[in-house]
């Protein structure tokens, strides 16, 4: 996909792929959830339970974050509108 700019009219190319855009964006919310939880005192900090714990958690994230980024960029390919 290559996204054309209008001030200059060069192509900026946007390799990027899906599951490597949904691998960051569910880890980056992992993250983000995890501090606002452990601060507010809702859940105990993965990094204090365990290797396992932090393994499975952050690998739902991620799973979750590559299934939505696919969806997405499915569905805004075919046109569809929300």
């Amino acid at each position: 996909m290559d996204i054309v700019s209008e001030n200059k009219g060069t192509a900026i190319s946007t390799n990027i792929s899906v599951c490597e855009e949904g691998f960051w964006s569910g880890a980056i919310v992992w993250v983000i959830l995890v501090s606002i939880n452990s601060t507010q005192g809702t859940i105990n900090a993965h990094w204090t339970q365990g290797a396992s714990t932090i393994i499975a958690s952050l690998l739902a994230f991620v799973v979750y974050g590559i299934t939505v980024t696919y969806t997405i960029k499915n569905y805004r390919e075919l046109g569809v509108k929300a």
